[in-house]
This record gives C-alpha cells, structure tokens and sequence, in this order.
C-alpha cells in the first residue's frame, strides 16, 4: 500500500508502520514488544541487532535508539496510508472495538451465544420485577418494557464502558499517535455491537404478544440513530471523570443505573398524567423510550419532541465538553 511520510509529535521509541498500530490497538491495548524493550531497560542500548525483536503476532517491533519516553516531531515520522484521516479513524475505530468486543465476549462460538443471551438476561430482571414484585398488567407490558430498557442499556454500558476507557487504553495513548477523540467513539461503537442482538429480542417479544408491524416501524433507525447520537455525548464526560475521578466511578454508575426510574421505564408516558406527565417529557431518556414504543409497540410516528430533546441534550453536552477534551487529550499521558 502506497505510504507518505507525515512528521508528527508522537509518544513512541521506535518507528513504527500502521499494521503495527493497529496490532497494538487489538491485542490487549499494548505495544507489545515495545513495552517488553522498556521494561527489560533495554530502550537506551537499542542497537542493529534490535531490528529482530518481534511482537506476539510474528511482527517486528523496530525500536529505535531513543532514550526518552517522548521525542521531538523532528526525530519520528508516521506512516500513514493515502485516504486522509477518515480512513486512518476508521481502521482505529475498529481495532479499539475489535478489542473491546474480544475482551468482553470472549473467542471462538460461545461469544456468539452470550452476544445473544446479554439482551435476555438484561430484559429479564424488569419483566420479574413487573410481573412478580409489582404486580402490574397493561397491554403488551413486557414490549413495553423492552422498549425502554433497550435504549436504556445502550445509554448505561456506553457510559460505563467510557469510565474506564482512557486507563485500560493507557499504553496505547502513551506510545502511540492517534487522534484520543475516537476513544469515546469506540465505546459507543463496542455497545452498538452488543446493542444489535436487542433487535432478536424485540422481535420475539412483538411475536408473543401478537403485536404486528406497522409502516411507522421504518421510523425506528432515527430512534436508534437519536440514541447513539445521545450515548457518544455521554461517553466524552464519563470519560474525563474516570480519567480525573476514579474514585467516583461507583457513584456516577449508580446516579447514571437511577435514572432509568426518573423516566416512564416501567409505566409508559401515556399512563402517567399532570404536573409529572410535563416534568418527564423534559428528560431526554424519555422521548428515547416512547420513541423506541411508538414506533414498534403503539404503530404511529414518534412525536417530534422524542427525537429532538435526546438529541439536543446531546449536542449541548458536546459543545459544553468536547473544547475541554481537545485541550486536555494532549495531556493524558501524563496524567496516566
């Protein structure tokens, strides 16, 4: 593949090729053999004979005769492949997800199955909670139910998937040059992935209760789409508290795990009436869940209002949070 040389600040000891990035990426969030040269003190003697040293995958990890952890823009040039920086995004966007996806699925057959089952299990403890603690019946409530814990999931492991994104990616971000504002895309795209298999159980569920698809049903991808877009914006600031505040990581799963019951998750919107029938159309999860319910469970258009308010919190949050990322990325290393 065609390559030019671009110089670029980086926080490498060697020079380095863009499948070497995204080995590193991959597997395990190290630079492999690089780390192994640092560790075994050998980064200041590096020599000719270093160019033998491979990673885990078979690759050569080419380290270079560099003593300090970070050069100068004059002493390293990355390869970067012809196509712009979309490209390059995109081929890290995957590498970080393909990671993500390996760790929390596991390989071989049976990440398949528990990709399948995740849904379920989420789903199920609700339908319990309704049927056998609260006692409630309604029309298709367990489709009701799904509506709004399926976004809800989305919503909540993006966020906490984020937390700890920046500190299970710090060798990664301390060795190498990528742009640090895919990392919060990458957990959005990690739970996407677990996110899809909710869609098997939508539709089982819409079976069983015999509630047949409408024409408004093809309004269901800019619901999904108003979610994913509201989860990204969640991601940028649960990443900067699990950077600066670890500590306060079960505290913000808890606050975040609360606010299901502060939208109409259990009772639908339509059931509730008054002074807190306004109040919960102001919180974004709610237009998400009577989106996700109009669309699937009632067959009419979701109102303009479930896609506009997700979707303006979202962009309020970016606009609050994303200058703040741009000028602390640089600075993550250091606080790693």
């Amino acid at each position: 593949m065609t390559a030019e040389v671009e110089p670029e600040p980086v926080a490498l000891l060697r020079a380095r090729k863009p499948a070497d990035e995204l080995l590193a990426l991959e597997h395990g969030h190290r630079a492999t053999a690089l780390d192994e040269v640092q560790r075994s003190g050998q980064a200041s003697r590096a020599g000719p004979d270093d160019k033998n040293i491979l990673t885990r995958q078979g690759h050569r990890a080419y380290p270079c005769a560099y003593d300090l952890p970070f050069v100068e823009a004059s002493a390293v040039a990355t390869l970067r492949p012809r196509g712009g920086g979309a490209r390059r995004a995109i081929d890290v966007i995957g590498a970080l997800t393909r990671s993500d996806l390996k760790v929390r699925y596991g390989r071989g057959r049976l990440s398949t199955i528990k990709w399948l089952l995740d849904p379920f299990a989420a789903v199920g403890v609700y339908l319990l909670l309704v049927a056998f603690v609260l006692d409630r019946q309604g029309y298709a409530i367990g489709l009701s139910i799904a509506c709004a814990v399926v976004p809800f999931q989305l919503v909540m492991m993006t966020i906490i998937n984020a937390l700890r994104a920046v500190d299970l990616r710090r060798s990664v971000i301390t060795n190498m040059a990528f742009d640090k504002s895919l990392i919060p895309v990458a957990s959005v795209c990690s739970e996407a992935v677990g996110f899809s298999a909710c869609f098997v159980l939508l539709a089982l569920l819409m079976a069983a209760y015999g509630v047949a698809p409408t024409p408004w049903i093809l309004m269901l991808p800019a619901v999904v789409g108003a979610t994913l877009f509201f989860a990204l914006a969640c991601a940028f600031p649960s990443a900067l508290i699990g950077l600066w505040m670890p500590e306060l990581i079960p505290f913000i799963m808890s606050a975040a795990r609360a606010t299901y019951f502060l939208a109409p998750g259990l009772i639908a919107l339509r059931s509730v009436y008054g002074h807190t029938h306004d109040l919960l159309i102001v919180n974004p999860l709610t237009g998400l869940f009577e989106g996700f319910r109009d669309a699937l469970l009632y067959g009419q258009a979701p109102q303009w209002w479930e896609l506009a308010v997700p979707i303006a919190f979202g962009a309020l949050m970016i606009a609050a949070i994303y200058p703040l990322w741009r000028r602390e990325a640089p600075h993550f290393a250091k606080v790693l």
